[in-house]
This record gives C-alpha cells, structure tokens and sequence, in this order.
C-alpha cells in the first residue's frame, strides 16, 4: 500500500512539474508579444493583377467586329458552357460593344478555349467556328449564350438552321478538319499564354507591325468598368 502512494506521489509531482512549465511557456510567450503570423486573406491575394503577355499576338485569322481602324483590340478568350461566359455575354457584352465597337474606339474579337472538364465545350466551339466559315459567328455566340436548355448537338444545329446556313457546308464542316484545326489553335494559344480561366480578356494596341500588344488581362464576367479602365490604358500606351 505504502508502495503504491509513492508511485501515485511521483506521478502527481511530475504532472503539476509539466503544468508549471506550461503556465510558465504562456506567460513568456504573452509577455513577448509572439503572435503567429496570419495568411493574407483571400481577397487580398485575389487582387493581384492578372499578369500580362509580353508577345505581341497575331490576329490574322481572329474573328473580330469592329472598325477595322480602331487600334484597341478586346479579345474573349470563351468557352460556350462556361457560365462565367454565359453572364458575360448576357450582361455586359452589348453594352460593350455599344460603347466602344460602335463607335470606332475598339475591336472586338474571339478566340475558343474549350475547356477539358466541359463535355460541350469543343463541339460547341466547331459548330461556332463552322458558323463563322459562313460568316455567321456573331450570331451564332449570340444564340447560344441566350439559350434557355443546356447545350446538346440537337440545338447545334437547330442554331445553324435558325440562321439560314447552308446545312450540306455546315455538317460536312463540323465533320472535317478545317474547323477543329482552328478551335486547337485558339486553344493552344490561350494555354501558352498562361490563361487560368475563361472567360479572359487580352486588351492590347495594334502595333507598327500589325499586331496587338497585350496591356491588361481580365478574368471572369467583368462589369463594363473594368473595360473602361483597361481600354483606357491601352488607348494611353499605343
């Protein structure tokens, strides 16, 4: 018996030694004001700028409206069934255009980045390319983005025959090469200039050599004060 109160003496000392260096480890931790350093937040890491290509981009086969003598370029770098694209498209898209592309400020123009995780995405975006070989593209974006059912082959080309395209061209088209050669290209495009999302915008200047040089990136279904921002700075630096 007298055995076993010992064991339960040590045991309670060493129990109450570990407590004191506790208390002891708090009131110098306190007492040198240690505080552990705290992540940014979210919202601050989130307003980083997006970074800009420094390559001037070829826009020899971009499908663009817009006076042909504006030297501000808009690119949409979309996904049809991106409903980031879709709010784009069905908030802010006229008004942009109403605002720059009509009045000669700016062009605008397309290039497809269909992305991996959207079964529709690349064949939208062929059937979207087919639409523009009959010079019906524009009209084409803005069918889809103003569905009211999700994409499926059916209302592909349910579209193309609401525009009148010739149906022999446009089936013999999504079934070729030709359309989804382009649809890759784009796609190769917006991956080696390191575009995380769609939809992204590049606003750039039309240089001396014809091109345009990249001044400002935009992600997401950016308000028209973005762009005014962005066109702004492009219209300073051409």
């Amino acid at each position: 018996m007298t055995e076993r109160l010992n064991r339960l003496r040590v045991i309670l000392d060493i129990v109450a030694a570990l407590a004191i260096i506790a208390i002891g480890a708090v009131l110098v931790w306190r007492f040198l004001g240690v505080r552990p350093t705290a992540p940014p937040p979210p919202q601050a890491q989130s307003r980083q700028p997006a970074p800009v290509p420094t390559e001037s981009l070829s826009i020899d086969t971009l499908i663009a409206q817009g006076n042909l003598t504006s030297k501000v370029l808009i690119i949409e770098y979309g996904d049809f069934e991106c409903p980031a694209c879709l709010a784009f498209a069905t908030r802010t898209f006229s008004a942009l255009i109403k605002k720059y592309v009509s009045t000669g400020q700016a062009r605008f123009g397309f290039r497809h980045y269909p992305l991996p995780n959207h079964a529709m995405a690349m064949p939208t975006a062929i059937s979207a390319q087919c639409a523009a070989e009959q010079d019906n593209f524009w009209e084409f974006y803005d069918r889809l983005f103003r569905r009211t059912t999700p994409l499926h082959d059916g209302l592909l080309v349910d579209t193309a025959k609401a525009l009148r395209l010739n149906s022999g061209r446009f089936r013999e088209c999504r079934n070729g090469a030709s359309a989804a050669t382009a649809v890759q290209r784009d796609l190769d495009e917006a991956r080696r200039l390191g575009l995380r999302a769609t939809p992204a915008f590049v606003v750039g200047f039309i240089n001396d050599q014809e091109k345009v040089q990249p001044t400002a990136v935009l992600y997401g279904a950016q308000d028209l004060q973005r762009f005014d921002a962005a066109i702004a700075e492009a219209q300073t630096r051409r």
